[in-house]
Protein backbone atom coordinates (compact mmCIF):
# COMPACT_ATOMS: atom_id res chain seq x y z
CA UNK A 1 0.00 0.00 0.00
CA UNK A 2 1.27 3.35 -0.84
CA UNK A 3 0.70 6.33 2.19
CA UNK A 4 0.35 9.74 -0.10
CA UNK A 5 2.46 12.37 1.75
CA UNK A 6 0.03 14.28 3.69
CA UNK A 7 1.68 17.85 1.88
CA UNK A 8 0.37 16.51 -2.09
CA UNK A 9 -2.97 15.65 -0.17
CA UNK A 10 -3.48 19.16 0.93
CA UNK A 11 -2.48 20.75 -1.99
CA UNK A 12 -5.06 18.74 -3.88
CA UNK A 13 -7.96 19.66 -1.61
CA UNK A 14 -7.37 23.25 -1.74
CA UNK A 15 -6.91 23.46 -5.23
CA UNK A 16 -10.46 21.12 -5.59
CA UNK A 17 -12.07 23.33 -3.03
CA UNK A 18 -10.60 26.33 -4.93
CA UNK A 19 -12.07 25.52 -7.99
CA UNK A 20 -15.57 24.65 -6.14
CA UNK A 21 -15.58 28.33 -5.07
CA UNK A 22 -14.99 29.74 -8.49
CA UNK A 23 -18.14 30.15 -9.46
CA UNK A 24 -20.79 31.00 -6.90
CA UNK A 25 -23.41 34.12 -6.15
CA UNK A 26 -20.03 36.52 -5.79
CA UNK A 27 -18.29 35.12 -8.81
CA UNK A 28 -17.28 37.70 -11.12
CA UNK A 29 -19.47 35.51 -13.61
CA UNK A 30 -22.63 35.63 -11.49
CA UNK A 31 -22.53 39.24 -10.66
CA UNK A 32 -22.18 40.08 -14.37
CA UNK A 33 -24.88 37.66 -15.24
CA UNK A 34 -27.48 39.52 -12.77
CA UNK A 35 -25.91 42.79 -13.81
CA UNK A 36 -26.60 41.77 -17.84
CA UNK A 37 -30.32 40.38 -17.15
CA UNK A 38 -32.22 43.39 -18.61
CA UNK A 39 -29.89 43.25 -21.73
CA UNK A 40 -30.19 39.37 -22.03
CA UNK A 41 -34.29 39.32 -21.62
CA UNK A 42 -34.40 42.55 -24.17
CA UNK A 43 -35.97 40.62 -26.53
CA UNK A 44 -38.84 40.01 -24.19
CA UNK A 45 -39.59 43.35 -23.30
CA UNK A 46 -37.84 45.76 -26.38
CA UNK A 47 -38.33 42.87 -29.03
CA UNK A 48 -36.01 43.60 -32.15
CA UNK A 49 -35.43 46.90 -30.85
CA UNK A 50 -32.97 45.24 -28.08
CA UNK A 51 -31.37 42.41 -30.08
CA UNK A 52 -27.63 44.62 -30.45
CA UNK A 53 -27.24 44.16 -26.68
CA UNK A 54 -28.59 41.24 -26.57
CA UNK A 55 -25.92 39.82 -29.01
CA UNK A 56 -22.95 42.01 -27.16
CA UNK A 57 -24.11 40.84 -24.10
CA UNK A 58 -24.25 36.87 -25.35
CA UNK A 59 -21.16 37.51 -26.74
CA UNK A 60 -19.40 38.37 -23.63
CA UNK A 61 -21.12 36.14 -21.18
CA UNK A 62 -20.12 33.15 -23.54
CA UNK A 63 -16.04 34.57 -23.36
CA UNK A 64 -16.34 34.40 -19.18
CA UNK A 65 -18.37 31.34 -18.99
CA UNK A 66 -17.62 29.04 -16.09
CA UNK A 67 -17.21 25.58 -17.48
CA UNK A 68 -20.26 23.87 -16.55
CA UNK A 69 -22.23 26.26 -18.83
CA UNK A 70 -19.67 27.24 -21.84
CA UNK A 71 -20.31 25.00 -24.03
CA UNK A 72 -24.19 26.51 -23.77
CA UNK A 73 -22.93 29.84 -24.34
CA UNK A 74 -21.24 29.18 -27.04
CA UNK A 75 -23.92 27.48 -28.78
CA UNK A 76 -25.95 30.59 -28.63
CA UNK A 77 -22.91 33.16 -28.69
CA UNK A 78 -22.45 31.23 -32.59
CA UNK A 79 -25.88 31.01 -33.03
CA UNK A 80 -26.21 35.06 -32.35
CA UNK A 81 -22.99 35.78 -34.30
CA UNK A 82 -24.44 34.23 -37.13
CA UNK A 83 -27.32 37.03 -37.01
CA UNK A 84 -24.63 39.39 -36.69
CA UNK A 85 -22.98 38.32 -39.70
CA UNK A 86 -26.13 38.22 -41.84
CA UNK A 87 -26.73 41.90 -40.63
CA UNK A 88 -23.60 43.57 -41.28
CA UNK A 89 -23.01 41.46 -44.80
CA UNK A 90 -26.75 43.29 -45.82
CA UNK A 91 -25.53 46.52 -44.85
CA UNK A 92 -28.50 46.49 -41.73
CA UNK A 93 -27.84 46.76 -37.96
CA UNK A 94 -29.94 45.56 -35.09
CA UNK A 95 -31.84 48.10 -35.12
CA UNK A 96 -32.95 48.64 -38.42
CA UNK A 97 -35.15 45.84 -37.87
CA UNK A 98 -37.89 47.24 -36.02
CA UNK A 99 -38.13 49.28 -38.97
CA UNK A 100 -38.31 46.00 -41.75
CA UNK A 101 -41.02 44.70 -39.43
CA UNK A 102 -43.04 47.75 -40.23
CA UNK A 103 -42.45 47.19 -44.15
CA UNK A 104 -39.34 50.26 -44.20
CA UNK A 105 -36.56 48.88 -46.12
CA UNK A 106 -33.55 50.62 -45.89
CA UNK A 107 -32.28 51.40 -49.47
CA UNK A 108 -30.02 49.07 -50.93
CA UNK A 109 -31.48 46.41 -48.97
CA UNK A 110 -32.31 43.40 -51.25
CA UNK A 111 -34.88 40.57 -50.80
CA UNK A 112 -31.77 37.80 -50.85
CA UNK A 113 -30.43 40.23 -48.00
CA UNK A 114 -33.78 39.55 -45.82
CA UNK A 115 -33.69 35.99 -46.32
CA UNK A 116 -30.50 35.74 -45.60
CA UNK A 117 -30.75 37.63 -42.36
CA UNK A 118 -34.21 35.36 -42.08
CA UNK A 119 -32.40 32.13 -42.33
CA UNK A 120 -29.94 33.84 -39.14
CA UNK A 121 -32.91 34.10 -37.02
CA UNK A 122 -34.39 30.89 -37.99
CA UNK A 123 -31.09 29.23 -36.86
CA UNK A 124 -32.51 30.78 -33.41
CA UNK A 125 -34.65 28.01 -33.19
CA UNK A 126 -33.31 24.43 -33.09
CA UNK A 127 -33.16 22.26 -30.64
CA UNK A 128 -29.97 22.37 -29.55
CA UNK A 129 -30.36 26.01 -28.75
CA UNK A 130 -33.49 25.60 -26.79
CA UNK A 131 -31.60 23.00 -25.02
CA UNK A 132 -28.66 25.24 -24.18
CA UNK A 133 -30.38 28.63 -23.22
CA UNK A 134 -32.95 25.97 -20.40
CA UNK A 135 -29.54 24.80 -18.92
CA UNK A 136 -27.62 28.71 -18.81
CA UNK A 137 -31.03 29.53 -17.55
CA UNK A 138 -31.30 26.58 -14.37
CA UNK A 139 -27.50 27.04 -13.69
CA UNK A 140 -28.13 31.24 -13.56
CA UNK A 141 -30.92 30.12 -10.88
CA UNK A 142 -29.35 27.34 -9.32
CA UNK A 143 -25.83 28.78 -8.52
CA UNK A 144 -26.01 32.78 -8.94
CA UNK A 145 -29.33 33.22 -7.44
CA UNK A 146 -29.95 34.98 -10.96
CA UNK A 147 -33.70 33.95 -12.32
CA UNK A 148 -33.41 34.62 -15.86
CA UNK A 149 -36.62 34.21 -18.86
CA UNK A 150 -36.05 33.71 -22.20
CA UNK A 151 -33.73 34.94 -24.06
Amino acid sequence: MRIIPASVTTIVLVAALSSCGAQGPDSGYCKDLKASRSDLESSQTSGLAGLGKQITTIHRLADSAPDEVAGDWKKLDAATLSIDRALSKAGLKASDLANIQKGKIPSGVTQSDLQAVAKAFAGMSKPRLAEASTKIRKNANDVCHVPLGEF
